[in-house]
């Protein structure tokens, strides 16, 4: 028997920039990335002795709702940075809210003490994430079939160049069969 494939969830560009000007400054000073799933992404990058590395920091829930911190390593299981500890006293009407909040602060802490040189690339209010995207980002976003109001941001670039990497970092044929990401396409 047959196995259906999943539809994708599909992202909307312009649900996503402006969820980041609503969402995310409400918990943190980084740009993260809110996807559908209800999960949280941000990129960071460490020199590596021959090369430089992409990690994934990622907000997701678990099964009861609480948030929990994971970072995402390349070519190595997912590290559990942080997760709410089940035995503490649960308070139904805040318990997800507050454990979001709580795993944003560890997540914020984690990026200045383990990722310190990305700090001012990450900031949400750096000043150049208000100047025009360049012709480079601009281009990029483009190759991925992706055409954005061309008087978008640098910083907007940046947040939808990060989100088509994550999920071209997903994207493994390990991933078959599970949910993916599609962008909305206007047509």
């Amino acid at each position: 028997m047959k196995h259906k494939k999943p539809e994708p969830t599909y992202i909307d560009i312009e649900e996503l920039l402006e969820s980041l000007k609503k969402d995310v400054p409400r918990y943190s000073c980084f740009a993260w990335i809110g996807i559908p799933d209800e999960s949280y992404i941000i990129e960071l990058k460490a020199k590596g002795k021959e090369r430089s590395l992409t990690y994934w920091l990622k907000l997701q829930q678990d099964t009861d709702g609480n948030y929990q911190v994971i970072l995402d390593v390349p070519n190595e299981q997912e590290k559990l940075i942080w997760s709410k500890d089940p035995l503490q006293e649960k308070k139904p009407d805040i318990q997800n809210e507050d454990s979001k909040i709580k795993a944003f602060i560890i997540a914020d802490e984690y990026i200045i003490d383990n990722f310190y040189d990305n700090v001012n690339l990450l900031l949400l209010n750096a000043l150049w994430r208000e100047d025009p995207a360049s012709e480079k980002q601009l281009s990029f976003i483009r190759s991925n079939k992706l055409y954005p109001e061309e008087d978008i941001t640098k910083g907007e670039a940046f947040i939808i160049i990060g989100l088509i990497n994550y999920l071209k970092s997903k994207t493994t044929s390990a991933s078959k069969g599970k949910n993916e990401f599609c962008f909305k396409r206007e047509k």
